[in-house]
């Protein structure tokens, strides 16, 4: 019996008696026979020149694997012959299988050929047919191994208990369980990492060689064993054979695929199954691309290069991606606490704005009711009827308008006034100033909380003094009488202000425009500025009605 050549290492595995041998490629270590030997122009029936090309002329690897084939399927046509006989079609599918692509791989197109025919009739069970493919088989691989033999003779004929070649080099501890991991780096290095999982000894060898110059690689023969190796360290990108014994080359790519840490493994398939319905089952489990034996490692080079490189390619964008989205999220931040320290300042500032016109509106206040008592003073100060009147009439006014700047000093809105309070408020201060009882004075309003504006209230205001004193002086009597103020909206947009007396009426003939009257001549001129409109009527009593544009707000309960 021949020992292991150079370059593998056998790691025993379970499974049904006669199954080929899981092995372990090895990085390290240089050929299997001597460095000088060279591989023959010829060598029927493999074909060199074919496998030279797809292995990128490295003739020591051609050797390394014709005489691990010899190594490997010495035994390969009793062993099927044995599963058929005891009744194990899909051993014997899986030995013909793994044979077809090693075969295939060296340029052995009949052996192939028959390892393939036999692979097939074994999947549909041909019982007739499997023991004449058998012994076709077998006369192609007598032949192909009485040519492996050529190139290391020696081997041979050595006897069974002679060692193993030493390894040149220390390589990583592997047991069945874990194949073979590369060596722990001292530091992070730029090469990428590439897992190769295929139960055929020839393709683990042949893509090792093909990426050890390049990547690290690591290798095994097992799909149970592969998962344990990505959980300990994760590839960048898994060469997965389809056929494997236990766990076959979709399910380790669907249990991949299902874990988050690892679905984003590039996941390349190696068959030699050629049905199109195999790549679409191997791609809808996610894989990105598949491989057909026989191996060109060339090919195979090329296409793992490029997809490693949109990797790589992929990863730096979305690096940068989140680099660029960490720097916009602190610009945002950034942003954010600028925005709130603004909105701090402002809501000081509006705050201080609100103080301020509190101040103003309470010190005009004042300032008005000094004026209010000024005139006050100088009217009993008089002794003429007319004089005091006219005073009387003017302290009103100004009255009128303290009224509104009390009223904004006192709320938390300093742009607009209750006006419903505002009419209540002033019909009271003028019933004190005429001396009549309050009650027959009403105000009828639509809304308990009707707000206008400041450019609204003080002309508004100054109406309904002038209205409400026009109708105390010349429509009520010692026993009777009534002054009813009504304020509501005639449509939208628009504000009706009246002021009605049950008392003897108008003049007849009243020109409003032109009267010699003070207060009505100023109720006209505000009416006007408003770009309101003015109408009186004087059926039973009189009747002012003032509508102007407005828009008036709900104030707060």
């Amino acid at each position: 019996m021949s020992h292991p050549p150079t370059g593998f290492r056998a790691a025993g595995r379970s499974g049904n008696p006669g199954s080929v041998p899981a092995v372990v490629p090895i990085l390290a270590g240089s050929d299997i026979a001597d460095p000088g030997m060279d591989l023959p122009g010829e060598l029927p029936p493999f074909d060199l020149r074919a496998a030279l090309a797809r292995t990128n002329g490295k003739s020591k690897l051609i050797r390394r694997l014709i005489l691990s084939f010899h190594q490997l399927y010495a035994k390969a046509g009793t062993e099927l012959r044995r599963h058929l006989a005891e009744g194990r079609p899909e051993d014997a599918e899986r030995l013909a299988h793994s044979l077809k692509g090693a075969a295939a791989t060296l340029g052995a197109v009949e052996l192939a050929q028959a390892a393939g025919d036999l692979e097939s009739a074994s999947r549909e069970r041909q019982g007739p047919e499997l023991a004449l493919l058998c012994s076709r088989l077998e006369e192609a691989l007598d032949i192909a191994l009485a040519a492996a033999a050529t190139l290391a003779p020696r081997w041979v004929s050595e006897p069974a208990a002679a060692p193993a070649p030493p390894v040149a080099e220390p390589v990583a501890a592997h047991t069945p369980a874990a194949g073979y991991a590369p060596a722990a780096r001292a530091s992070a290095g730029p090469q990428p990492y590439i897992l190769v999982i295929d139960d055929e000894p020839s393709n683990i060898d042949l893509l090792m060689e093909t990426f050890s110059g390049d990547c690290e690689v690591g290798a095994t023969a097992d799909g149970i064993a592969a998962l344990a190796m990505v959980a300990s360290r994760k590839p960048d990108l898994i060469l997965l054979d389809v056929m494997m014994p236990g766990l076959d080359g979709y399910d380790v790519c669907r249990l991949l695929k299902e874990n988050p840490e690892t679905s984003g493994i590039l996941i390349v398939f190696i068959t030699g199954l050629n049905d199109e319905r195999a790549e679409i089952k191997g791609l809808g489990l996610g894989a990105v691309d598949f491989v057909h034996k026989p191996i060109n490692s060339v090919l195979v080079k090329a296409r793992v290069d490029n997809l490693i490189r949109l990797k790589r390619a992929q990863e730096q964008l979305e690096q940068l991606a989140a680099e660029k989205h960490r720097e916009r999220l602190a610009e945002v931040l950034e942003r954010a606490a600028e925005k709130e320290q603004l909105n701090s300042k402002l809501a000081q500032a509006l705050a201080d704005r609100e103080v301020l016109l509190k101040e103003v509106h309470h010190r005009v206040k004042n300032n008005l009711q000094v004026v209010c008592s000024l005139l006050g003073m100088q009217a009993d100060a008089l002794e003429d009827p007319a004089a005091v009147a006219a005073l009387q009439n003017s302290q009103n006014r100004v009255q009128s308008m303290a009224i509104i700047h009390e009223m904004l000093y006192g709320s938390e809105n300093l742009s607009d006034i209750d006006f419903s309070e505002y009419a209540q408020t002033l019909l009271d201060e003028l019933a004190v100033s005429f001396g009549v009882d309050a009650t027959r004075l009403q105000l009828r309003a639509d809304s308990a909380r009707l707000r206008i504006g400041l450019d609204h209230a003080i002309p508004c205001g100054l109406i309904l003094n002038e209205l409400i004193t026009n109708s105390l002086k010349y429509g009520f009597r010692e026993d009777h009488g009534k002054v009813e103020v009504a304020i509501q909206a005639c449509e939208p947009g628009r504000l009706l202000l009246s002021v009605a007396d049950d008392g003897d009426g108008l003049p007849p003939g009243l020109d409003i425009s032109n009267t010699r009257s003070l207060g009505l001549r100023i109720v006209h001129i505000l009416v006007k500025q408003m770009d309101g409109e003015l109408a009186v009527s004087s059926e039973r009593g009189a009747k002012f009605e003032v509508t102007f544009p407005i828009k008036p707000t709900p104030g707060k309960a």
